[in-house]
């Protein structure tokens, strides 16, 4: 190794020291976003984020409805109906919505989740006003044709059986969330049921347009090369025109009680590596009592488990005892715990040493030393992901969506710096009345596939909330 190579590895190593300490000490938020607000006569509401390193903008509309809203039997429309937001022409355009924005040097996109449902571009800061034209044109009525209707209708079928049908995972979490959530609209896969998705007729997706696609029932976030008072001007123009209507009470039932645990277990012939995990059911952002502290808390505890090599559970499972490929913890509204043995006879050993770790976390609890690098490490992330006009827009977004305000989001780096994880985790410090429930899902290779197991990468984290099918 030159003397140079050693050099530059040990000033790297220095800097990175000097940086994750700044992120924690420093009393001033170093990814502070310049966060403004308005609200509209009718109701809907605008969310600025000044940035002016360049001529761009991400624009987003997110509406207060998901699958969560459907009613029973007819899972599918909210995901079905964001497929057909984007067909039909719109005067003054000759072309449908993303050839108009394509045409323009921009790119654009949506998402549904159980909760809400979003539609979002980037482009050039002077396509603003084009944008919210379009935008608005399309909150106001729908615009495509019966024979558009029948075209989606059977591509969104065939994304379900190319995502979920022919994919052992996406089963086994289908089933996992009919398990957990029991009665709660979160049990439904939010692509649809295919018997119940095959139903739909078009009446049904304009019905639910008119239903629930209202400016009040909206909010509108702008990131990017512009001021507040340009947003609004826009904002008046386009959507401000657009009357406020009555939007349906959203109902959620409360968690079940008593308590009940599950275990769901699957094989497939195409499983190739084993999986298990285990998800509770834990305080969320969306409770207001819950919401200044467990959260936080929780947030913490899944970065010090099981967030990336240096975590708890990967250093005694996989680096000291070497009874897993991967360890990782999740939480966004669910909490979760994934593994993956290093083969299939070493699954009962490897959830033996997590029940261990899990243990010894509760009874002696974690240093001071270990929080502090915890929390440095999320804070880290959070700059990392708002390094970007859309990062920092779909922060906001999912923290407004989940019943958040835009003063919640300013508060995040004071309220997860004081986050408290000693005792018992955030997840089992609920108050009463909230019961956790938790499922174990363990993934198996079919009998005949045993012996001709790899090693893959466990999946990627998933939760209440964070469950995307974009279109």
């Amino acid at each position: 190794m030159s003397d140079v190579f050693r050099f530059f590895r040990a000033a790297s190593i220095l800097l990175m020291g000097v940086l994750v300490a700044a992120l924690f000490f420093c009393p001033v938020p170093a990814w502070a976003m310049d966060l403004k607000t308005f609200t509209l006569s009718n109701g809907l509401q605008g969310i600025v984020i000044e940035n002016h390193r360049l001529p761009m903008v991400t624009h987003m509309v997110w509406y207060r409805v998901g699958s969560a809203d459907e009613l029973p039997g007819r899972s599918g429309i909210a995901h079905l109906l964001e497929h057909m937001m984007f067909k039909g022409k719109r005067e003054p355009f000759a072309e449908e919505f993303s050839r108009v924005i394509s045409h323009n040097g921009g790119s654009d996109n949506a998402f549904t989740s159980y909760d809400t449902t979003g539609y979002y571009q980037t482009i050039a800061a002077d396509r603003l006003e084009l944008v919210m034209q379009l935008e608005a044109g399309r909150m106001h009525a729908l615009a495509f044709s019966p024979t558009d209707f029948q075209t989606e209708h059977e591509v969104v079928r065939e994304e379900r059986r190319m995502s979920i049908d022919t994919m052992p995972k996406a089963l086994l979490i289908e089933r996992l969330q009919a398990t957990l959530w029991g009665i709660h609209p979160y049990r439904n896969p939010i692509i649809g049921w295919d018997h119940e998705l095959k139903s739909l007729k078009q009446e049904d997706i304009v019905a639910f347009h008119a239903l629930w696609y209202a400016p009040n029932n909206a909010f509108v976030i702008v990131a990017g090369d512009v001021t507040v008072d340009q947003v609004r001007r826009l904002a008046e123009k386009h959507y401000g025109v657009l009357p406020a209507r009555a939007v349906p009470e959203r109902l959620r039932p409360p968690p079940l009680t008593p308590r009940a645990d599950a275990v769901i277990e699957m094989r497939h012939p195409e499983v190739r590596q084993p999986l298990w995990s285990r998800v509770y059911i834990a305080p969320g952002h969306h409770h207001p009592m819950e919401r200044t502290s467990h959260p936080y808390a929780a947030h913490v505890l899944s970065e010090l488990l099981g967030s990336g090599s240096s975590s708890r559970l990967y250093q005694s499972l996989v680096v000291d005892k070497k009874l897993a490929v991967d360890v990782q913890s999740d939480y966004d509204g669910l909490f979760a715990l994934y593994a993956s043995p290093r083969g299939e006879g070493e699954m009962p050993d490897m959830v033996e040493a997590i029940e261990t770790e899990l243990k010894r976390f509760l009874e002696k609890g974690v240093s001071a030393e270990e929080v502090a690098y915890a929390k440095s490490c999320l804070h880290a992330e959070r700059i990392y992901h708002g390094d970007s006009l859309s990062g920092n827009a779909w922060e906001v977004g999912m923290s407004v969506s989940s019943g958040q305000t835009p003063n919640d989001v300013a508060a995040w780096p004071e309220r997860s710096g004081r986050a408290d994880l000693q005792g018992k985790p955030a997840c089992e410090r609920r108050p009463a009345g909230h019961v956790a429930r938790n499922a174990v899902k363990p993934l198996h290779p079919s009998r005949r596939q045993v012996r001709k197991t790899q090693q893959r990468n466990a999946p990627k984290t998933w939760g209440a909330g964070s469950i995307w099918k974009k279109g």
